[in-house]
């Protein structure tokens, strides 16, 4: 995101202080130029509100040419794609900037006193913007490049460099972090070559920016947009990469948003959700990159605003049975409020009257009229009247229809070739052809789209179709897709595939009508460069992932395991070599290209190998060797014990607290912490381990065989915790110490005496009547003067009561539950006090907390995703990757990953929520999910949401 702003001195603190390539002479004194010259924005910047209508770039030059910045031709045209000499560029810098013009600065041999441009060029000069070509050359009928622009738009505008900064296309080496500075701030796109020369459509974009920069604060303005859409409108381009959004409901709680999109503009963003915006008011937050905002917006429950009858002709049926002059068909739609379409979802809400037969309307917006109870056929030019009414809204239709001809295919097209397995696979030679099919939209003479499989036959009678190369791609039969895209008729491809183009024709028998479409084979891929690289650490006996990457002949990225595993003739890595079964499997021990699914890459993965120096060697696809040295380091072995973790040391007199092995952090020999470290039981077996803790003090006791430290007398005691091996030495097996592990930690005991407070910690609302998890812990510590926390005893030291013992129940020790009668509570709220009395060194101390209970059910308020296992993991904040025998059981899945908490913090069952699955990708189905694919789950419990995206791996 762009970082200027009209308060350019707030931008001169941040000046870069390093200029790149052949300008360090010039650039070095004229820092402050460029800032005078940055202040003085004055006549240009008036002409252009920050809240100017966003222009194209004719309508950018319009507004320059009307600031007196740029002339047009003689011919009135803006002569956008012709070049721009460095005069006409001084020219146009020394106005955006407001400069004065000075001639006398143009000290440059090739720039005569009385050139045109002479007063540009020097004061552009002076101010550090320009520079001359050396020799004391100007070189004003020069061109300008587009890496010059870049340079001198960063510059003017502030914009932060990075030296480190990589740029794809050709660019001069001094020019190149300026180009990606340029490109990021949006004051120039993208190309293959940054030294080209500009054109003056460019410099129109460089200079209406500058004469405008984005304003210092970010705003947001937000609207409802569609049923699952919110619009929001920034007052500036931000950098889509890093900016997200939040939205909440008025009652604070997030609203998942299941898919952002930008507009090219980079300052209108769409927020789709998984579901019907409720009616309500909600907030948007903007978070991300410098700046934030926010922005209101109400929405109100969809409904139905306008109900078309789209022809107004109805066709008799056309199946070939003596009824189909009894049932004819025509063509509703349904909008919202929004304009969308919403027939799918709102055809069972409309009440259909007919005055002939009954009316009746499908999700796909075909109405159906049958008067086959009546056993009356429908006649020719007959009129029948029809309504439809949707109650809810009170919107009403009607119509007259005229019986027409039965429907035969009068208008074809063929809408797209979609892959139905896999939509980011292209058509190659290697693919499946089946796979593919050609999406067509039919419509009769009526101009009512024709749908379904009963009428599959009739368009396949009233369609011929032609392939201009079947060697390259043939196609199948017409057949009715239910699942794609709402309901398709489809062709789908045949082989053999080779590479070429096939172009495939449809024509309407009826009209003649007809549409093509070219089928494009492309070659198949295969490894061309293989770039590997050693990995950062490979340890014996553990899996390892080489470092890679694969370009095809084409230049292009290879990415799919598949593709790799069958275009990489050989690889071999000591005796491992290249397993080119499933992509989904790999032996126990061998080498393989693995499909990522959640990351949509693919990895070169190294299940196992022994303490070693290998030679990693592959031949690609065109022959080419590549070899690699990688050195697998020793097995990991616990070489020390970094901390103690979930253990509070300091305890009051007589109070204990235990220490074992799960309060220990052990690290190997590369730093990582060992989390599957073989512990031993009451029968230790050689190779396992436990920890020995040794105590030089009497403050404490320790007992080892239950690790329960109790606190004796007041002091502090010197632990120290040893990581042993159970080891067999000289034929007999004991405990053995293992070097370099050992701990040192203190545990301290204190007097009352030394407690200077005591503290009960906060109770959540209480679920009334609940038991088990419904109880809440009662909590109390003390508080050493420098905050510390001291562990108490848990007898004999406080006494835990409460202000009516008929309202809250402390039966359970250290727990309190909630009994209240049903007339104590008003709007579902009661209250009473814990009372805990503190046995303290000067008297009694009394602390008190009030206690609040609900009688309302427990409803689920808070979800969450968490990870299961291999079958359902975590992958991200709500991403979960999962096998697709997890992913095609949505009971399974949900239950398993989703953790719904209710009202009272009690995580609680997935009969208390709703699930459904939504943006099902390649027109799956529940239960066709296959490795690849991803959809959406939400969690619906009241006004409470959670959408999470699921891969199946």
């Amino acid at each position: 995101m762009r970082q200027t702003s009209k308060t350019y001195s707030k931008q001169n603190s941040q000046e870069r202080k390093v200029f790149r390539g052949g300008d360090k002479k010039v650039m070095k004194k004229s820092l402050s130029l460029i800032v005078a010259a940055a202040m003085t924005l004055t006549s240009a910047s008036a002409v252009f509100a920050d809240n100017a209508p966003a222009l194209d770039t004719q309508g950018k030059f319009d507004a320059l040419k009307a600031a007196g910045i740029f002339n047009g031709f003689p011919d009135g045209s803006a002569g956008l794609e012709k070049e721009m000499t460095r005069a006409e560029f001084a020219k146009v810098l020394t106005l955006v900037a407001g400069l004065t013009p000075d001639a006398t600065a143009a000290k440059y041999s090739d720039v005569a006193a009385n050139h045109w441009a002479a007063g540009y060029i020097g004061a552009a000069s002076k101010a550090g913007l320009l520079n001359g070509l050396g020799d004391g050359k100007f070189g004003p009928s020069g061109k300008v490049t587009i890496e010059q622009i870049a340079k001198v738009a960063d510059l003017f505008a502030k914009a932060p460099i990075d030296e480190n900064a990589t740029v794809a296309g050709a660019v001069s080496a001094w020019a190149k972090a300026y180009v990606a500075a340029a490109i990021k701030a949006g004051f120039i796109a993208e190309s293959s070559n940054y030294k080209a020369n500009a054109v003056r459509g460019q410099l129109v974009e460089v200079a209406y920016q500058l004469a405008n920069p984005a304003p210092a604060t970010l705003e947001a303005t937000a609207k409802v947009a569609g049923a699952k859409k919110i619009e929001v409108k920034l007052n500036q381009k931000v950098d889509t990469s890093k900016v997200t959004f939040e939205v909440k409901n008025a009652a604070g709680t997030v609203v998942n948003i299941a898919k952002t999109t930008f507009a090219d503009d980079k300052a209108t963003a769409t927020l789709e959700f998984a579901a019907n915006l409720l009616a309500g008011d909600y907030t948007v937050a903007v978070k991300g990159g410098s700046n934030a905002a926010s922005a209101k917006v109400t929405a109100e429950a969809e409904k139905i605003s306008k109900i078309e009858f789209l022809s107004s002709t109805a066709a008799p049926a056309r199946t070939g049975a003596a009824t189909d002059n009894q049932i004819i068909t025509s063509s509703v739609k349904i909008s919202n409020q929004y304009g969308e379409d919403v027939t799918a979802t709102k055809a069972g809400s409309l009440t259909l009257t007919s005055s002939k037969g009954a009316a009746s309307l499908a999700t796909t917006g075909v109405l159906t009229i049958d008067n086959t109870t009546a056993a009356v056929n429908f006649a020719k030019d007959e009129k029948v009247a029809v309504s439809a009414i949707d109650t809810a809204s009170n919107t009403f239709a009607s119509a007259v229809l005229t019986v027409g001809d039965k429907a035969q295919v009068s208008d074809i097209s063929i809408d797209k070739l979609v892959n139905t397995a896999d939509s980011t696979k292209v058509l190659d030679a290697a693919s499946t052809p089946g796979q593919f099919v050609l999406e067509l939209t039919a419509k009769d003479q009526y101009g009512n789209t024709i749908t379904g499989a009963a009428n599959a036959a009739n368009v396949t009678s009233d369609v011929i179709v032609t392939v201009s190369r079947t060697d390259v791609a043939n196609v199948g039969a017409i057949t009715w897709n239910p699942t794609l895209d709402g309901g398709k008729y489809t062709i789908a491809l045949a082989g053999p595939l080779t590479a070429g183009t096939s172009k495939v024709t449809v024509i309407s028998k009826t009209t003649g009508k007809l549409a093509s479409f070219d089928v494009v084979v492309k070659e198949t891929g295969k490894v061309d460069a293989l770039t590997v690289s050693a990995p950062a650490v490979a340890v014996a006996g553990e899996a390892f992932d080489i470092p890679f990457t694969a370009v095809d002949q084409f230049g292009n990225a290879i990415t799919s395991a598949s593709t790799l595993n069958n275009s990489v003739y050989s690889v071999s890595l000591g005796s491992l070599s290249l397993d080119k079964t499933s992509p989904a499997t790999i032996a126990a021990s061998g080498i393989k290209f693995v499909q990522d699914y959640v990351k949509n890459t693919a990895t070169l993965h190294v299940n196992a190998l022994a303490k070693g120096t290998y030679v990693f060697t592959a031949v690609t696809g065109t022959n080419k060797v590549v070899q690699q040295t990688i050195t697998v380091t020793d097995a990991k072995t616990p070489v020390v014990i970094s901390a103690t973790k979930d253990f509070t040391s300091t305890l009051a007199k007589t109070a204990g607290t235990t220490f074992t092995n799960a309060n220990v952090v052990v690290n190997d020999q590369y730093g990582r912490e060992i989390t599957d470290l073989a512990w031993a039981g009451a029968v230790p077996a050689v190779g396992e381990y436990k920890i020995d803790v040794a105590v030089s003090g009497t403050a404490t006791t320790y007992n080892a065989a239950t690790g329960a430290i109790s606190a004796a007398a007041k002091g502090s005691d010197a632990y120290t915790v040893t990581l042993q091996q159970y080891k067999t030495v000289s034929g007999v097996n004991k405990w053995v110490n293992v070097d370099g592990t050992s701990l040192a930690f203190t545990v301290s005991v204190v007097e009352k005496a030394d407690i200077a407070s005591y503290e009960l910690a906060d109770i959540a609302t209480l679920k009334n009547n609940g038991t088990g998890s419904y109880l809440q812990d009662v909590t109390v510590n003390g508080v050493l003067a420098s905050g510390t926390k001291v562990v108490l005893p848990t007898t004999g030291y406080y006494e835990v009561t409460a202000s009516d013992t008929t309202k809250l129940d402390l039966a359970t020790a250290g727990k309190v539950g909630a009994t209240f009668a049903a007339g104590d509570f008003t709007d579902h709220a009661a209250s009473a006090n814990v009372i805990v009395t503190v046995d303290g060194a000067n008297g009694p101390v009394v602390l008190t907390k009030v206690v609040k209970a609900s009688d309302l059910p427990s409803v689920a308020t808070t979800f969450s995703v968490i990870n299961v296992d291999a079958t359902m993991t975590l992958e991200s904040a709500n991403v979960i990757s999962a096998t697709a025998v997890k992913a095609s059981n949505l009971a399974t899945l949900s239950t398993a990953v989703i953790k719904a908490v209710d009202q009272y913090g009690v995580e609680i069952t997935a009969d208390t929520y709703t699930t459904f699955r939504t943006n099902f990708a390649d027109n799956d189905s529940s239960t066709t999910v296959t490795a690849g694919d991803t959809f959406n789950v939400t969690a619906v419990s009241g006004a409470n949401t959670i959408t999470f995206k699921v891969i199946v791996k």
